[in-house]
C-alpha cells in the first residue's frame, strides 16, 4: 500500500474512532440523566448537566478534524459521503446530549420520582430510546446496513410512545384540573420548549454568518462561578481568591456568606497574606447582596452545607455542587498552616471542576 493510501486510512480510521468515542459519551449522559430520574440521584443529575461541556468540546474536535481531513485528502464518493455523514452525525450526537442535559436539570428541578404509570410508561419509552441510540452506534462501527435499516424501523416505536405517554399525562391532570386545562398546560410546554431551541438554532446561524462575513468568532464563555458559605465567609472568600488566581481567565469566581463577618478569621487571613492573596476591600459578601446576580451564576459551589441550607430557589440553569472541605470553626486556636487542609481539599476539586469545565487543554 502506498504511503499516501495508509495516511488515508489512518485519518479514516481516526475519525470513525473518535466518532464511536462522542456517541459513548453521549450514551453515558443518557444512561446517567435517566438513572438521576427514575432513582433520585439529584448529585448525579448535576454532574451529567457539567459533562455536557468535555461532549461540546469532543464535537469541536471532531468538526476540525473533519474540516482537516477534506482539506488534505480532498475525498470523493465513498470517502466524501463518509466525511459529510460523520459531520451530520456529531451534530445529531451534540443535540442528544443537550437533551440528556435537559432532562437532568429537569430531574434537578421536580425534586420528585416519577410513579405509577407515568413511571411506567416513562421507562418503556426511555429503554426504546437508548436502544436505539446503541444500535444506531453500533450500525456505524460495524458497518452493519441491516442493522441500520431495522434500527430504523423500529425508531418509530418512541413515537407511538410519547403518545402513550402524552395520553396518561392527560388522563393523571383531568382527575385534578379537567381534561382541557391538562391539554393547554402540555402543549404550551412544548410550544415553548420549541421556541427555545428555535432561538438557539438561530443564535449558531447568526454566529456562523459573523465568522463568514466578519471572521468574528465566537468569544471564550467565561463561567460564572459563586461559593457559598453558611458561616461567617472566611472559607467562601477563601475559595474565591484561589479560583481566580489559577483560573480567573476561563471563569469569574464570588463567594457569599450567610453571617459574613467585618473581618476574616485570623488564621484563614494570616494565610492569604503568607501565600501571596489579594485581599479585596470588601471582603465577604452577603448571601442578600448575591441574590440579583443569581439568575447569571452558572455554578453555585456550597462549602460543606447542603443548598437546602440557603434557603434559595435555584434557576433552572444553575447547577449546584456540594464540596466537603473542613470547617474553619476548629480553628480557633490554629495559625494560618492549619488552613493548610482546607486549601488543599479546596484546589483539588477546583481542578477536578474547571477540568470538566474547560479541558485538560484550557487549566
Amino acid at each position: 500500500m502506498a504511503v499516501y493510501e495508509q495516511k488515508l486510512q489512518q485519518d479514516l480510521n481516526s475519525m470513525r474512532g473518535e466518532i464511536i468515542k462522542l456517541g459513548e459519551m453521549v450514551s453515558r449522559a443518557l444512561s446517567d440523566s435517566l438513572q438521576a430520574l427514575f432513582q433520585g440521584e439529584y448529585t448525579l443529575a448535576q454532574w451529567t448537566v457539567l459533562r455536557d461541556f468535555p461532549i461540546n468540546r469532543q464535537c469541536l474536535r471532531l468538526n476540525k478534524q473533519c474540516h482537516f481531513f477534506i482539506a488534505r485528502h480532498l475525498p470523493s464518493a465513498g470517502h466524501l459521503r463518509l466525511v459529510t455523514s460523520v459531520m451530520q452525525m456529531i451534530i445529531e450526537l451534540e443535540r442528544v446530549g443537550d437533551y440528556a442535559r435537559t432532562i437532568a436539570r429537569e430531574t434537578i428541578h421536580l425534586q420528585t420520582i416519577p410513579t405509577g404509570s407515568i413511571q411506567r410508561h416513562l421507562q418503556e419509552m426511555a429503554h426504546h430510546t437508548q436502544d436505539i441510540l446503541y444500535k444506531s452506534m453500533e450500525a456505524f462501527a460495524k458497518e452493519d446496513v441491516a442493522l441500520a435499516r431495522s434500527t430504523l424501523t423500529n425508531s418509530k416505536q418512541v413515537t407511538l410512545d410519547l403518545n402513550r405517554f402524552y395520553e396518561e399525562l392527560i388522563s393523571t391532570e383531568s382527575a385534578e384540573n379537567g381534561r382541557d386545562k391538562a391539554i393547554q398546560l402540555l402543549d404550551m410546554q412544548s410550544i415553548a420548549y420549541m421556541l427555545e431551541r428555535v432561538s438557539n438554532r438561530a443564535a449558531n446561524i447568526c454566529e456562523a454568518v459573523l465568522f463568514i462575513l466578519a471572521g468574528e468568532t465566537v468569544p471564550v464563555r467565561l463561567h460564572e462561578i459563586a461559593f457559598l458559605e453558611s458561616g461567617e465567609g472566611s472559607l467562601a472568600l477563601l475559595a474565591e481568591l484561589l479560583a481566580r488566581k489559577g483560573y480567573g481567565e476561563v471563569a469569574r469566581f464570588r463567594s457569599a456568606a450567610l453571617q459574613p463577618a467585618a473581618t476574616l478569621h485570623p488564621a484563614v487571613q494570616q494565610f492569604m497574606e503568607q501565600r501571596g492573596l489579594t485581599l479585596p476591600q470588601q471582603q465577604v459578601q452577603s448571601l442578600a447582596q448575591l441574590l440579583p446576580a443569581l439568575h447569571d451564576i452558572h455554578i453555585l459551589v456550597t462549602l460543606n452545607n447542603p443548598i437546602s441550607h440557603y434557603g434559595l430557589t435555584i434557576p433552572f440553569h444553575t447547577t449546584v455542587l456540594q464540596w466537603q472541605v473542613g470547617s474553619v470553626s476548629d480553628l480557633e486556636q490554629a495559625n494560618a498552616s492549619s488552613v493548610e487542609a482546607i486549601q488543599q481539599a479546596l484546589v483539588v476539586q477546583m481542578a477536578e471542576l474547571m477540568t470538566l469545565l474547560v479541558g485538560e487543554e484550557g487549566v
